[in-house]
């Protein structure tokens, strides 16, 4: 996600579909390099009218002529939404966009929004069930904020009531083995991070 804390709503990526294939696949969202799953044979991109995207992998043997969707192998599989409008949904939930906004911003219905939203939720979540820590074990605790897509330098300055702020809480080991955990929280009052401090 630390990718988009420099971009602007207007970035060819949220505005040119093919510009944001090429930068899923640039990023490693999306493979650059497809092979058939009926026949192992190489398959190459091609322009596909039915396709939300206008573009899909097909098989080239002529035998085959197997067809996957460009966002096959990655998250954003099931998603029947042009790449770059997911890109928008991602920007705005990064800046912490209420759905009426983002949904204006990405210019799709608000259940579909909340799908993605959900399923931005399910990339990050980071399993907290076990401890990190323990006796002599330093853990180093930090808290950081972003607001409109930027990383705040000093966020001990930044007010919880500071709109499109999103706080996040981690900690890691200072050791060998770099326990972590990381979570996004909706403020920074202490009782809240003593909650998750227990937690992790």
């Amino acid at each position: 996600m630390e990718k988009f804390a420099t971009l602007s709503p207007y970035d060819s990526i949220f505005v040119d579909n093919q510009a944001a294939i090429e930068f899923c696949q640039n990023t490693d969202i999306f493979v650059q390099r497809y092979t058939c799953p009926m026949c192992t044979s190489n398959m190459s991109e091609k322009n596909y009218s039915r396709a939300a995207d206008g573009i899909i992998y097909r098989c080239r043997m002529k035998s085959c002529k197997k067809n996957v969707s460009i966002k096959t192998n990655s998250n954003f599989l099931g998603l029947n939404v042009p790449t770059h409008r997911i890109l928008r949904c991602i920007y705005a939930w990064t800046m912490n966009y209420t759905n009426y906004q983002a949904t204006h911003l990405s210019g799709i219905s608000e259940p579909t929004f909340i799908k993605i939203k959900d399923r931005i939720q399910e990339w990050l979540h980071v399993d907290t069930s076990f401890k990190i820590g323990g006796e002599g074990v330093e853990i180093q605790i930090d808290e950081t904020a972003i607001c409109n897509g930027k990383i705040i330098i000093n966020p001990s300055s930044t007010h919880d009531s500071n709109p499109n702020t999103q706080w996040l809480i981690g900690g890691i080991e200072n050791n060998q083995r770099k326990n972590f955990f990381l979570e996004l929280v909706p403020n920074r009052k202490f009782q809240l991070f003593v909650t998750y401090l227990n937690k992790g």
